[in-house]
């Protein structure tokens, strides 16, 4: 029989107080300087944690980014109505996510780069874009409007 570690409430708070340091710091670096630059050390210097927190959730920078992905906010656009104002509204979501909550730099890294984790972040971050604009041409041609 083996035994589990026991967690306190306090310590898994802390943790995962840790945690969100950790992906915001990964978050901050990718949208400002791309993902090329998200390094353990500079992670951790952005985070004001110790690089061996760090290195005990994650093996190297590669399976940390992979690590910190499922905590990038959600930035899908809603679906706007088959108008002209519409088109634009839904263009301009794009452009304000990407250059303002994304960064170019994260975004042209996101394009160009071919690593795994690198489609992994292109999904989550560009494909509901991409999405919501096919959608977006796909329902205009279907009702009539485009």
């Amino acid at each position: 029989m083996s035994l589990k570690p026991v967690t306190s409430p306090r310590h898994a708070a802390r943790r995962s107080r840790t945690d969100e340091k950790i992906a915001a710091a990964v978050f901050d670096i990718s949208r400002s300087l791309g993902i090329g630059a998200v390094t353990i050390e500079a992670v951790a210097e952005r985070a004001g944690v110790a690089k061996t927190t760090i290195y005990r959730r994650y093996k190297n920078s590669l399976e940390m980014l992979s690590g910190v992905l499922h905590q990038l906010p959600d930035t899908s656009p809603e679906e706007p109505e088959l108008t002209q104002q519409g088109l634009i509204d839904l263009l301009e979501g794009i452009r304000q996510t990407f250059q303002e909550r994304m960064g170019l730099a994260m975004i042209s890294s996101l394009l160009t780069g071919e690593e795994e984790f690198v489609g992994r972040w292109r999904e989550k971050v560009v494909a509901p874009h991409t999405d919501a604009l096919e959608r977006y041409f796909l329902r205009g041609v279907e009702s009539g409007v485009l």
